[in-house]
């Protein structure tokens, strides 16, 4: 994100001037810390351009989440922008404390994918691995990284099997690097969520329909302890 010229064209369609305040560090890289003329800070994110009214949409649910004591940020700010929406959420506390508690890298020299899950790894029809794709993300790290990827991901396709490999990894995984997953694979999930949250049709809201079980299964608790 151009923070710089996203903040220019949200003062000049609102009328609001906010101050640029630094990259957020870790999750969203499109997000990044904004001051209020006041010198208050919020957190500046962005959703695909002609989705506003599907970003308040979410915020209507996150006001009902709010309710019922579900720590979900306020969004203080929604604008249509020429290329984006932007919106300026609450910043809630702990997030940076949180982040500070586990590695800032998994250093090692395995290859990493990044993104290993069933969808990027072809087989033939006897079931043999032929390959594996959409190396884009690739870099050196610590492979138990792309373990814990897969685990998430076969939460949803596969819990048994999902329930299997946490289990391998369960007693597998030095401490530091599995809190070191598990927030960084927390926070990808947010960032999956977040979007998806905007393509979630009226008529499940006014029905009182959930978001996708499946979507929270990713997050139960096979970690040590």
């Amino acid at each position: 994100m151009d923070a710089g010229l996203v903040l220019g064209q949200l003062a000049e369609a609102t009328g609001v001037r906010q101050a640029d305040d630094g990259a957020c560090p870790g999750g969203h890289v499109g997000a990044c810390y904004v001051r209020w003329p006041g010198g208050r800070r919020s957190v500046l994110t962005s959703a695909p351009a002609g989705t506003a009214a599907g970003v308040r949409r979410v915020e209507s649910l996150l006001a009902a989440a709010r309710a019922y004591r579900v720590p979900a940020p306020h969004y203080e700010l929604v604008a249509e922008l020429p290329t984006m929406v932007a919106v300026v959420q609450q910043r809630l506390p702990g997030v940076e404390e949180i982040g500070a508690a586990v590695p800032g890298h998994l250093a090692g020299d395995d290859l990493v994918h990044f993104d290993f899950h069933p969808e990027n790894v072809l087989a033939d029809a006897a079931g043999a691995v032929t390959g594996v794709v959409d190396w884009d993300g690739a870099s050196r790290g610590d492979g138990y990284l792309d373990l814990y990827t897969l685990r998430f991901d076969l939460a949803r396709r596969a819990p048994d099997l999902g329930r299997w490999l946490a289990g391998q990894l369960h007693d597998a995984a030095p401490d530091d690097v599995v809190a070191g997953c598990w927030a960084h694979m927390s926070l990808r999930l947010v960032d999956w969520v977040d979007p998806a949250l905007h393509r979630v049709p009226r008529d499940h809201v006014a029905r009182g329909r959930r978001v996708p079980p499946a979507c929270l299964t990713m997050i139960r608790a096979d970690r040590k302890g």
